[in-house]
């Protein structure tokens, strides 16, 4: 199959960890199967989005399943910012 973006480097961004699987799943999929490697950075640690019986507890299930996401995806490359959730505006510069 031709990839006419062989050698260049997707980097999807996101706030939370759900938003590239909601939002752009498709998208990074179809770019994925045209060439592109993959990066996905997420900003926010994810503190006030799911349960557990921490804020660790929920941080870490959210990374973990950030990663299942991005693997079934086809990214290989993952970051996480973690800055704190819904609290970002005080992280301007």
């Amino acid at each position: 199959m031709w990839k006419p973006h062989q050698g260049k480097v997707l980097a999807a961004i996101q706030a939370h960890c759900d938003d590239i699987p909601i939002f752009a799943g498709g998208t990074v999929l179809k770019l994925l199967d045209e060439g592109y490697s993959g990066v996905l950075i997420t900003m926010s640690n994810d503190s006030m989005a799911g349960t557990g019986s921490s804020i660790g507890a929920i941080v870490l299930k959210n990374e973990q399943d950030t990663k299942e996401a991005a693997r079934r995806l086809g990214i290989t490359e993952i970051y996480f910012l973690n800055y704190p959730n819904h609290n970002m505006d005080s992280c301007r510069s």
